[in-house]
């Protein structure tokens, strides 16, 4: 048994728990016990470490992100005026030339950041679509020798055809037989989007949740496009599709929900779906805005991440908390929708998608945790929390990492076997090859 204790920590246990001098211990991967240091036994004869009342609190978990773009950064595709060419110049061409080399060393790249970042779970969403077979073991590969928590999927889509439609759902099925036991890993139902769905693959992938008793990760109403798609070939909205195959629940995530109506809010609720706000990546597309506060008002469980525009949750929680002000010209809007959005809401559900503890810092939960450079320069209690997070813990630096009670990154050095200048160095020659057969197709 793996013993040891973090001493003198401004303790973040969650949006409603502040402790001041605390200590924590933690037994193997969980949290054991935390409390005042005041009260920790001065003989107690187990390896610690002093943080100097810095801040420690439950590591980020990035709900919505796509390993798979990492070597895109830089590529020039030339002009892209709406969304559906930024899809098929940009994201399509780009899963189209991936391999299986390229899909580890993206993955490692993005994991690298994640750690840094202090991220300590991320959902991922892939697509590739020359290279599906074993895609999602690849990614698992990568991500586990970083030692971080994930929920991976293959993005169904029949744009490519029956065939490689069939080989997605077939990869779906395989990652979730084959993450079914691990510690760290698990998996949902990739799809793209109603867009590019046919009813027939639906209803397919309705006997494939139905199988897993699991639910899908998939885009909602993302652009315009989508919308007029469902309205033009199918009568209607991309929510209502999904839901006439009842594929969602509450082990779904719907990721943007920019252009849903009443209705598709009120089906959102009834079934109990997440949705997942990405307010850079739909900023950069020029989207939209999603309507986060109605959908949060109506009681749907909202949850943050980063569409892969970085590893890092930091940038798109700050983005969330302002956003939301401008369009309902309310400084004081959306403030408990953020914090609860960025951390209890995703807490619960990676608690839940992982049938473990994940989120806090309490005893009995996953000893995933971040320690931050800063020292609190103001007062913080129970009933600022979440003032000093987003004001000042967010912006601080990650000065270590942990998952499941192992250090991944200790005083800003990686602890994990891996040789980090190697790995980007590798990605950059795997990219140059990679944008070569983007060009050429």
């Amino acid at each position: 048994m793996s013993e040891l204790i973090i001493r003198n920590a401004t303790l973040i246990s969650s949006l409603e728990h502040v402790f001041q001098n605390a200590f924590i211990h933690i037994k193997d991967d969980q949290i054991h016990a935390i409390g005042s240091m005041t009260n920790l036994s001065t003989t107690i004869n187990i390896p610690s470490i002093d943080v100097n009342h810095a801040y420690v609190m439950p590591g980020w978990i990035n709900m919505h992100m796509h390993f798979y773009s990492a070597l895109a950064r830089g590529i020039s595709v030339g002009p892209m005026t709406n969304f559906q060419e930024i899809l098929s110049q940009l994201w399509w061409k780009l899963d189209n030339a991936l391999t299986l080399d390229d899909i580890y060393l993206s993955a490692m790249v993005f994991g690298i950041e994640a750690i840094r970042a202090g991220v300590t779970t991320l959902f991922d969403h892939h697509a590739s679509f020359n290279a599906i077979e074993g895609s999602l073991s690849t990614i698992g590969t990568a991500i586990s020798d970083l030692g971080l928590r994930a929920s991976l999927c293959y993005e169904i889509s029949d744009r490519h055809g029956e065939k490689k439609s069939n080989a997605a759902i077939k990869e779906n099925h395989s990652w979730l037989e084959q993450s079914h036991t691990h510690p760290l890993m698990s998996g949902l139902i990739g799809l793209h989007a109603s867009m590019t769905l046919s009813d027939q693959t639906l209803a397919r992938v309705h006997e494939l949740i139905s199988y897993h008793q699991c639910g899908i990760h998939v885009h909602i109403a993302e652009g315009v496009e989508d919308i007029q798609h469902a309205t033009d070939i199918h009568q209607s909205t991309p929510v209502k599709r999904f839901h006439r195959y009842n594929l969602l629940n509450s082990k779904s995530l719907g990721i943007h929900a920019v252009h849903v109506d009443h209705s598709d809010i009120q089906i959102l609720k009834d079934t109990q779906c997440n949705i997942v706000h990405n307010p850079l990546s739909n900023c950069n597309n020029a989207v939209g805005i999603a309507p986060m506060l109605s959908l949060y008002n109506n009681d749907i469980p909202t949850m943050i991440g980063t569409d892969a525009m970085s590893a890092g949750l930091s940038h798109d929680i700050k983005a969330a908390a302002v956003i939301h002000k401008l369009s309902a010209n309310d400084p004081q809007a959306g403030w408990d929708m953020i914090a609860n959005s960025a951390m209890t809401h995703a807490a619960r559900f990676t608690s839940t998608h992982f049938n473990s503890k994940i989120g806090e810092i309490k005893p009995g939960f996953a000893a995933d945790l971040i320690v931050l450079e800063h020292v609190p320069a103001t007062p913080i209690n129970n009933n600022n929390i979440w003032g000093h997070i987003l004001f000042d813990a967010i912006n601080a630096p990650v000065k270590s990492t942990m998952v499941a009670g192992k250090w991944l990154m200790k005083d800003y050095a990686l602890c994990v076997d891996i040789d980090e200048h190697d790995i980007y160095q590798t990605a950059s020659e795997h990219a140059k090859k990679l944008w070569q057969r983007m060009n050429e197709q």
